[in-house]
């Protein structure tokens, strides 16, 4: 019989095994990944951490995985979450894992003063842009860019 599962806060000795998940995730998306076991410690954990990993468990075994930090947004003034990744195993997928997770995490927001899960959905991923849309995600075609600090440094000099 399989045990009922159990989402809970990330622990540093979760870090391989989110790097592991992390790394399914990245190649899903066509990204080159490399978040390893070290940079999640030194990220997600201590005084100075980036952000906050929920994980999934069935069986002791991890099913799936949500990072998330704190965001902002100007438009209407309010706090909330931007949810940077939400896998779940493939072996896992449609028995409420992501469910699971993406509840904890807005459990979270809310017990922080957050307003809201900002996240982005790429355009081939139909099923996820389908599974936001039942939720009630409203949502925009955006073009998402990043500027890497250092090459912006540079081109901006004086």
């Amino acid at each position: 019989m399989t045990s009922p599962l159990q989402v809970r806060p990330a622990q540093e000795t979760d870090a391989q095994a989110i790097a592991e998940m992390a790394a399914r995730f990245h190649a899903f998306h066509g990204e080159p990944g490399g978040f390893t076991a070290e940079i999640i410690r030194r990220d997600g954990f201590g005084a100075s951490r980036w952000f906050e990993c929920l994980i999934a468990e069935r069986d002791g075994q991890p099913v799936g995985y949500a990072l998330y930090h704190k965001s902002y947004e100007t438009g209407h003034a309010v706090p909330g979450l931007y949810l940077a990744d939400l896998w779940v195993e493939e072996a896992a997928r449609k028995l409420g894992v992501g469910s699971a997770l993406l509840k904890a995490v807005a459990e979270a927001g809310n017990a922080c003063g957050a307003q809201f899960i900002w996240l982005v959905v790429q355009s081939f991923n139909k099923a996820a842009q389908d599974y936001y849309a039942y939720l009630g995600a409203g949502g925009d075609t955006v073009e998402a860019r990043a500027l890497m600090i250092g090459d912006l440094l540079t081109r901006l000099k004086p």
